[in-house]
C-alpha cells in the first residue's frame, strides 16, 4: 500500500489542494469562475465524504469546513454571487458570519 492510498491520506491530500486553491484565488484578486467553482465543489464533496465517513472532521481546516458549507447552498443564485465575493478573503470566512 502507497502513500495515498488509504482514506485518510486521501482526505489530507484533498484538504491541502483545497487549501492551496482558496489561497490561490484570494491572492489573484480576481473573482473565480465557473472552472474554480466546480474545482472548489469537487474537493469540498471530497473532503466532506471523506472526513464525517471516517469520522475525521477534526482534522478540517476552517477554510475547508466552511467550503464545505458554502458549497452545500450552490444552486441559489445570491448564495453563489456571495460565495464568489467570500472567495477573494483567506481564511474563507463561513457564510453565516460572512458580511
Amino acid at each position: 500500500m502507497k502513500l495515498g492510498d488509504l482514506p485518510n491520506d486521501q482526505l489530507a491530500v484533498a484538504i491541502q489542494a483545497a487549501e492551496a486553491l482558496l489561497k490561490q484565488i484570494a491572492a489573484s484578486g480576481k473573482f473565480a469562475d465557473r472552472q474554480l467553482i466546480s474545482q472548489l465543489e469537487e474537493l469540498a464533496m471530497t473532503c466532506a465524504r471523506l472526513a464525517f465517513t471516517l469520522d475525521l472532521t477534526s482534522t478540517l481546516t476552517d477554510s475547508v469546513y466552511n467550503l464545505i458549507t458554502w458549497c452545500d447552498h450552490l444552486d441559489d443564485k445570491e448564495w453563489t454571487e456571495k460565495f464568489v465575493y467570500a472567495l477573494r478573503a483567506y481564511p474563507l470566512a463561513h457564510p453565516w458570519r460572512h458580511t
